[in-house]
């Protein structure tokens, strides 16, 4: 199918006129679900100018653009319009060329960005099916009274700069974009602890419930409840596990069911429908752990609205073993997290080396626990995973206790203390690089670096300070701590440019 934004209900009913299927196709036959359905964006958006197939841009030291362009126009909403049917065959015009046709479309008034529906999946465990070790019916129950004792090694890693024992004294709102949420987990909080979730809107059964994460493809069944485990561990008392966290539950989660049960997939248009619902419910960190290949504008755009509106957006930098771009971790208001390894443990030399699996770019910002993570799965059960699915939890759920104790720092400086107080893993010079971004998330370091130094001196400007939006200040990877950096060793701008000194030096 084809995305595509647009400026004006003129523009609307325009593409609407032009899509409207054949009558080969008429409205409800198969391979055609009718009128394509339009959604509203929260507030309108400038999306042309990010047209297809460009890469991550590049600001330049102090944010000046390469080039002036012309001012776009807002996109006040956006729709999926179906191309050809199952048999691909054309539903409403002559031709079976979808790049012509979005070049088409691109042209038309009222018309903002057109743009392929690419595909997006939830990024299981590279070589199984669904990420889970299987040690067979007669011992699984065993297995799972063990991991649900045992002390997940990630926690000492995180926890490595600081202590734990500090009370978060807000509550505040974690949504996960996922497979589906196990709502009866004795150790995940309840509907009455403050959970919610949402289906994407008119998809019928495609999408089943929120609050079950069972009976789904195989590749993704249990995903988005061990994704929720990961993330809850940094916040409350867990009563059936000796490695529970102390303090009260203050965090809110939400769940927003984005990936088609029978497939383990789902397209960009539902992801950006989760987005703008999850920011209009009041969301403090988004929590990603999907990904695909191909780059969007419309979806980096909404990315970047939640931005703006103060969510840190979090996401698996993907699972591919080598270099490659993958989204929406590699767009720069997205923090883009790895996957490193127990290894020895503590003290020895392979003590968080990055996961093979572990995708690697110029915008991968920060690495964490990601290989052999034990979290909650459907069914009152416990169970092993691994893939940057599970390091990006991590991530969020230290960001979501930071934004607690930390509440007037804007998210770009919350993410940069997480980068300036990250520690260093096992690599031949200290800095940035693309296995593992500026280093291993601490939760304990980043905790005493705001509390030492303060939402500026840890992370930087504040947007209005620096005369921008929180999402022209973005960089990701190698440059993210560049812009409004006020400490000489928080300006690291890349292999590009090198060091260069704070604001005021």
């Amino acid at each position: 199918s084809i995305l595509v934004g647009f400026s004006s209900q003129a523009g609307l009913d325009a593409l609407l006129k032009r899509v409207a299927p054949t009558r080969a196709h008429a409205a409800g036959s198969p391979g055609n679900g009718g009128e394509p359905k339009a959604s509203m964006f929260r507030r309108p958006l400038k999306v042309a100018g990010k047209a297809k197939g460009s890469g991550p841009g590049r600001k330049l030291p102090g944010n000046m653009p390469d080039s002036i362009e012309s001012e776009p126009e807002m996109t006040i909403g956006y729709v999926a319009v179906d191309f050809t049917d199952a048999d691909g065959l054309p539903i409403y015009t002559n031709h079976t060329n979808i790049e012509e046709e979005i070049d088409t479309l691109n042209m038309m008034p009222g018309v903002t960005i057109a743009e392929l529906n690419g595909e997006v999946e939830v990024l299981g465990e590279p070589g199984t099916k669904d990420g889970m070790k299987d040690k067979g019916a007669s011992l699984r129950g065993q297995m799972e009274r063990m991991l649900q004792e045992s002390k997940p090694w990630g926690i000492d890693m995180f926890w490595a700069g600081g202590s734990q024992e500090v009370t978060p004294p807000k509550k505040l709102k974690i949504v996960i974009i996922d497979t589906g949420y196990d709502l009866g987990h004795e150790d995940l909080p309840k509907s009455f602890d403050g959970v919610t979730g949402f289906i994407p809107d008119g998809q019928g059964t495609d999408y089943g419930v929120w609050d079950a994460d069972e009976n789904i493809h195989p590749r993704a069944r249990g995903h988005g409840t061990h994704v929720a485990g990961t993330d809850r561990r940094h916040w409350i008392e867990q009563p059936r596990s000796r490695w529970s966290q102390p303090g009260p539950v203050q965090v809110l989660f939400s769940y927003r069911e984005g990936i088609q049960r029978q497939k383990g997939t789902t397209s960009k248009k539902i992801i950006i429908d989760c987005i703008e619902d999850c920011v209009a419910s009041g969301a403090d960190v988004i929590n990603l752990s999907i990904g695909g290949s191909i780059r969007s504008a419309l979806y980096e755009s909404a990315c970047e609205a939640a931005y703006d509106d103060g969510v840190l957006v979090i996401a698996s930098a993907g699972n591919e073993g080598r270099e490659i771009d993958g989204y929406p971790a590699s767009y720069d208001v997205v923090m883009s997290v790895a996957s490193v390894v127990e290894g020895g443990g503590p003290g020895s030399d392979t003590y968080g080396e990055k996961s093979s699996f572990s995708t690697f770019n110029d915008q991968v910002e920060i690495a964490a626990p990601g290989s052999n993570v034990v979290s909650t799965t459907p069914g009152n059960n416990y169970g092993s995973k691994s893939g940057t699915s599970m390091a990006a939890p991590h991530v969020s759920g230290v960001a979501a206790w930071l934004i607690s104790h930390f509440p007037s720092c804007e998210p770009n400086q919350i993410r940069n203390a997480m980068i300036n107080s990250s520690q260093e893993p096992p690599r031949a010079a200290d800095g940035w690089d693309k296995l593992y971004g500026h280093g291993i998330v601490d939760a304990g370091a980043a905790y005493l670096l705001l509390s030492s130094e303060g939402c500026e001196g840890a992370g930087g400007l504040s947007s209005s300070d620096a005369g921008m939006t929180p999402s022209e200040m973005a960089q990701g990877g190698a440059y993210q701590k560049d812009i409004g950096c006020t400490a000489d060793d928080h300006c690291y701008t890349g292999p590009s440019f090198g060091m260069r000194l704070a604001i005021g030096d």
